[in-house]
Order: C-alpha cells, then sequence, then structure tokens
C-alpha cells in the first residue's frame, strides 16, 4: 500500500492500540459516498486504516462508490484508489462526500466535514514536502552517478534538504496552531513531530499538554500527550540520562566519565546505512576539535560483537564506544527512547542535554561556534 508522508508519519507512532468507547455502538456509522473521474484500470476501492485493510469496493457503472461503517472514536483512514491515496477523518453520524479525478494528481474534493476540508492543506504541505525530499535524493543518485564528489554532493543537498524541511515545518506549525482547537489541528502537530520535533520541542510539549486536556476520549490525543510527556526528560536543557556500558574489550565506561567535555551521544550500528554515511562527518569533527573540549560516545545497536568491531575499524572512529549488543532492546536505546537510528544527544559540560540529532554541517557548525 502506498501511503503518503503525512499517513505514515501519524499512523506509525501514535496509532491507538485499542478502543473501548460506547459511544460508537449506539450512534449511526459513518456514510462515505464517492465519485471518481478517469478512474485507473484497477476499479478498486479500498480503505485502511493505519496498515490495515478494513473494507474495499469495487467502482459501479457510474464510477461511485461508498463506504459505512462503525468506529469508537474519530479515526484517519486512508482511502486508496488505483495510485493514489487521500487522507481523511471518519466519525460515526459523518455524511462526506468526495469527489477525485485521478487524471489530475493529487487533487480531490470532500464536502460534509470542516475537518476533512481543513485536512486538504495538511495534506498539500506534506505532499509537497515529500515530493522535495525525493527530488533531493534522485538529484544525489544522479550526481554521484555522474562522477561528482560524493562529499561535496552530500554537503550541498544536505543544506537544500534542511531549508525543504525548515519552510515546511513552519508551515505546518502555522496550520497546527491556528487549528489547535481541532482535530486537523492535532494531525498537524502529529505531522510537525515527525518533520521538525528538535526545532519545535517546546511548542510540541506545550500542545501535548494542551490535547490531553482538550480531547480526552481520543486515543490518538492521549497517546501523544503521553508519549511527549515522557519525553521531556530528554528535553534541551534537562540533565542527560547517565548510564554505564561496555567498551569492545570488556571495560565498564559511564556518560559521567567525560564531564567537563562537550559529548557527541551517538547512537549508531554497523546495518545503519545511513549511520555509516554520517560516520566520516563526525570522524572529521572529532579531528577538529578533540583537542578542544569535545568527544564522542558512541552506542551501536548492534547484535554481534564481530559486525561492531568490524565496523569501528572501517570506519575509523577511534572515540570511545559502547554496547550491550541487544539492537533496540539494549537498555540505553530504551533510556533514550531511540526508535531510528542514526540518533544524537550533544551532552554539554555540565552533563546537560544541548541539542540533538546535529548532523553534517549543523554539528560542524556548532562546534565550530562553540569551541573555536
Amino acid at each position: 500500500m502506498k501511503q503518503s508522508f503525512f499517513i505514515s508519519a501519524i499512523i506509525v507512532l501514535f496509532i491507538s492500540l485499542s478502543c473501548s468507547s460506547t459511544d460508537g455502538q449506539t450512534q449511526a456509522p459513518f456514510r462515505l459516498t464517492g465519485e471518481i473521474i478517469h478512474p485507473a484500470n484497477d476499479r478498486t476501492v479500498q480503505l485502511y486504516e493505519g496498515e490495515s485493510l478494513v473494507d474495499s469496493t469495487i467502482l459501479d457503472s457510474k464510477n461511485s462508490f461508498a463506504f459505512e461503517r462503525k468506529v469508537d472514536e474519530p479515526t484517519l483512514f486512508t482511502l486508496l484508489i488505483g495510485p493514489q491515496s487521500y487522507t481523511l477523518l471518519l466519525q460515526n453520524g459523518d455524511e462526506l462526500t468526495f469527489r477525485a479525478d485521478l487524471a489530475e494528481d493529487g487533487t480531490y474534493e470532500v464536502s460534509g466535514s470542516e475537518v476533512n476540508t481543513k485536512l486538504q492543506t495538511l495534506t498539500r504541505i506534506s505532499t509537497a514536502l515529500e515530493e522535495e525530499q525525493q527530488a533531493i535524493m534522485d538529484e544525489f543518485e544522479n550526481r554521484v552517478g555522474a562522477g561528482e564528489d560524493i562529499q561535496a554532493v552530500r554537503t550541498e543537498l544536505t543544506t537544500k534538504s534542511q531549508q525543504s524541511l525548515d519552510a515546511r515545518a513552519r508551515e505546518i506549525y502555522d496550520f497546527s496552531n491556528e487549528n489547535r482547537e481541532n482535530l486537523a489541528g492535532l494531525y498537524g502537530m502529529l505531522l510537525l513531530f515527525n518533520v521538525d520535533a528538535e526545532g519545535y520541542e517546546s511548542e510540541l510539549f506545550d500542545y501535548a499538554e494542551e490535547a490531553g486536556t482538550r480531547f480526552p476520549e481520543n486515543t490518538m490525543a492521549q497517546n501523544f500527550s503521553e508519549h511527549l510527556g515522557s519525553m521531556k526528560r530528554l528535553a534541551v536543557g534537562q540533565p542527560a540520562p547517565d548510564f554505564s556500558s561496555t567498551t569492545p574489550e570488556g571495560k565498564t565506561v559511564r556518560l559521567s566519565d567525560f564531564r567537563g567535555k562537550y559529548v557527541l551521544l551517538d547512537f549508531w550500528a554497523a546495518w545503519c546505512t545511513p549511520c555509516r554515511i554520517e560516520n566520516p562527518n563526525i570522524v572529521t569533527q572529532y579531528h577538529a576539535f578533540k583537542d578542544k573540549g569535545f568527544t564522542v560516545l558512541g552506542v551501536s545497536l548492534d547484535r554481534t560483537r564481530e559486525a561492531w568491531v568490524s565496523a569501528i575499524g572501517e570506519d575509523k572512529l577511534e572515540w570511545t564506544q559502547v554496547s550491550d549488543l541487544k539492537e533496540w532492546n539494549g537498555e540505553v536505546a530504551r533510556l533514550y527512547n531511540i526508535n531510528a537510528i542514526p540518533a544524537s544527544f550533544l551532552v554539554g559540560p555540565d552533563g546537560k542535554l544541548v541539542a540533538k540529532n546535529l548532523r553534517g554541517p549543523d554539528l560542524a557548525r556548532f562546534l565550530s561556534e562553540t569551541l573555536d
């Protein structure tokens, strides 16, 4: 199933695990009717909740379709028609009319729900972001394939990618802030969390606390509120949680052993291609600033010592490395809520968190401004 960046961001992180609202059993079901102009050869219309197919039908002779079902609470669905996917928020009692022309990529009309009308704006923003990032990846592959220097291209396009992310994150935040009293704003904040959690950390914390009270019956809002509440201990300015772990040689090392220096706490693994791509940049910054109060503490999410040690040697990682070789279930990974790598935390000389996920030129810029 092809899903938009928007759907993936929300569903992967915050899909509800269970619902038990009795109201969903007594209200009338939602009814979604639609008309498709220029349908694809595949005339099947599918309705997904997250990654689960919950209903499907075939376009009739007038290229129309209809779905009717009950939900426990307002729920985000994906309507999949041929190559196109559309985001809809459906709740019991809704009478929605949908219309799309498959010859016009991604455009659609929906009536009968103010929130779904608003979601069209958010979908346009997220689709534009997805297309921009894909174009940058394609440009990278084409230029490197044509023989350009890989590091120079990576540096240039990393900046270009970040500019795209920054611009779209601002649009998403503005949309979410304007709609913070309805569910469109909630889904905007969920998307913002996926796009730029560090840049909008304080705004997301404030909103999540507010959403927990504003939408007490909405499972996704409650999950979001609880998740960000648990993340506050890892906010910039908070003490970095201390831990001990083991080097490849069997020595026990603590994060607090490095107190007095700026420490890049780098979560990576031998099997993680983006991590291995970023390693040369960390090597460069390590050698440039290791005598100025900076060091790196690598935390590997590998499972075998052989792969871990081999990657350390291949990438010339001369700083301290630790791991309990339990991948995602490692104690340090759980302590720092690691669910994707590469991930990093910059710890200040006083042991407090200074920044998160500084990569490429951002890491070089911070160290230069701070230590030069």
